[in-house]
């Protein structure tokens, strides 16, 4: 199996000698990495609770705490694998986990399941990533609620008359945000303020001077401030375009 992505480990379980095998099993793979192995299962919440971690190991019968309880305790669940040679678990686990195993599974039969986490990962990612990258902003018509603003298609925005213009790969969009409230939301890099109208994604600059930026595909050219041309230009220093000459 190849997989370019590192994705972090936590086995919890109160007897780690019967977890041997699946310890050595996650190990073997290059792209798992080991972050937590824990016999207490209230040290293993505090550990699974203040570090990151991708993939849950976890067993179910346990002193102190058993798995269902360490399942409600914690805040976010990551991906879970559960490992007990007990069934009874399987109902009370089902909202939780992607694969309810025997601690003496097979090597392949391991890797199916890993495989099967890791694209449970993977989709976690990426529905947080798409959150992230899409902001909330009043319509200009108050009765029509709020917009949706995908950040990874925004290429520039305007402020004008008080009403901020989105604009982007093939869409443009109005809505009510102060240009400060934007800058504040819209962290840089990529985004940066260059003008008191004008908010730019670095990604989406062709080419600039110390007057003026090109977007890319458009060629719109938008003006950068003078008090902004200094920090623009050192960031630009590090990113993808080069000043022109």
């Amino acid at each position: 199996m190849e997989n370019k992505k590192t994705y972090t480990v936590a086995i919890i379980d109160d007897f780690l000698e019967e977890m041997f095998l699946i310890q050595k099993y996650v190990e073997d793979l290059p792209f798992l990495k080991l972050q937590i192995v824990e016999s207490d299962p209230v040290l293993g919440l505090e550990e699974v609770e203040r570090r990151t971690v991708d993939i849950l190991i976890l067993d179910m019968q346990m002193p102190r705490l058993n798995g269902v309880a360490f399942l409600q305790a914690l805040e976010h669940v990551p991906v879970l694998i559960v490992c007990s040679n007990y069934t009874e678990y399987v109902y009370d686990t089902a909202l939780y986990q992607v694969a309810y195993i025997r601690k003496t599974i097979g090597r392949l039969d391991f890797e199916k399941v890993i495989q099967k986490a890791i694209q449970e990962c993977d989709e976690r990612r990426a529905a947080l990533k798409k959150e992230e990258n899409v902001i909330s902003v009043k319509a200009v018509k108050a009765a029509e609620g709020n917009i949706l603003v995908d950040c990874d298609k925004l290429g520039y925005a305007e402020i004008r008359d008080k009403v901020m213009h989105f604009y982007g790969d093939g869409y443009f969009l109005s809505g009510r945000i102060t240009m400060q409230e934007l800058s504040e939301v819209l962290k840089a890099p990529p985004f940066m303020r260059i003008h008191k109208s004008f908010l730019v994604n670095l990604d989406y600059i062709d080419s600039f001077n110390s007057r003026v930026v090109v977007m890319k595909k458009s060629k719109e050219i938008i003006n950068i401030g003078d008090e902004y041309y200094p920090s623009f230009k050192e960031a630009m220093k590090t990113w993808q375009t080069k000043p022109q000459t």
